[in-house]
């Protein structure tokens, strides 16, 4: 799954999980993402991969 979501400044979005992988790019700004027992700064033109069924959140 390949989304496009616009987060706001020092907002929070909640731990989930679902079926589908998912991938992520930081197009402008910063993203703190956890990805299972895993948190990691994200920066503009940086990726991720969140594998199927694996808890996370930013």
């Amino acid at each position: 799954m390949l989304n496009y979501a616009s987060l706001q400044p020092n907002c929070s979005y909640t731990g989930h999980s679902h079926p589908l992988e998912q991938v992520g790019i930081t197009i402008e700004g910063e993203l703190k993402v956890t990805i299972g027992n895993e948190t990691r700064f994200c920066q503009k033109g940086d990726a991720f991969v969140i594998p199927s069924n694996i808890e996370h959140g930013a």
